[in-house]
């Protein structure tokens, strides 16, 4: 199966309305399938707008909890489904703390993830990361997406980049809740 997967890397600065647009195009002439993109049946912080996705054809391929969604737009009516591998179905690791799972993929992981590991520990928190720096790591990855991806004793947790401060505040809450 040969589809092109949408990421900030090939869609580039430009307006995404645009970039979808340039990459169908540059995808039918390469001779892929077609496209695939992560988003959620809701609007999500970065996430694309599934609404949107609906209106350029996207249709639902496969669903990993907790609510991601993976669109594809087929290029014929024979074109195989796209799925999501099955690590990612039921996000879960067998790992103590916090563990980050995170790529480069947004250049806002190179700030603030050494934040994370800088003061996780100064705030007694057992706090590991995996870099997702080649193909092979990312399809074993075992959440939906790869720019950051962070786990609480064996539980997926978020997947929107956070500061120290959300980090806190988050760290805090699951430290509560595991408690009760």
């Amino acid at each position: 199966m040969k589809f092109t997967r949408l990421t900030p890397k090939n869609l580039g600065k430009e307006h995404v309305c645009c970039a979808i647009i340039e990459c169908i195009l540059d995808s039918k002439e390469k001779g892929v399938l077609g496209l695939c993109i992560i988003s959620s049946l809701k609007k999500k912080p970065f996430l694309p707008d599934p609404k949107y996705l609906n209106y350029k054809g996207f249709q639902i391929a496969d669903m990993a909890k907790p609510n991601f969604t993976l669109f594809y737009l087929p290029f014929s009516e024979d074109a195989p489904k796209p799925c999501f591998c099955f690590q990612v179905k039921t996000p879960e690791i067998q790992k103590p703390g916090f563990v980050l799972y995170y790529s480069h993929q947004c250049p806002f992981t190179a700030k603030y993830v050494p934040l994370l590991e800088a003061s996780a520990p100064e705030m007694g928190i057992l706090f590991k990361t995996v870099l997702i720096d080649s193909k092979e790591k990312a399809k074993n990855v075992p959440a939906a997406v790869i720019n950051f991806a962070l786990f609480y004793h064996g539980q997926f947790v978020i997947h929107e980049i956070l500061s120290i401060g959300k980090f806190e505040k988050l760290a805090e809450k699951l430290r509560k809740q595991n408690e009760d």
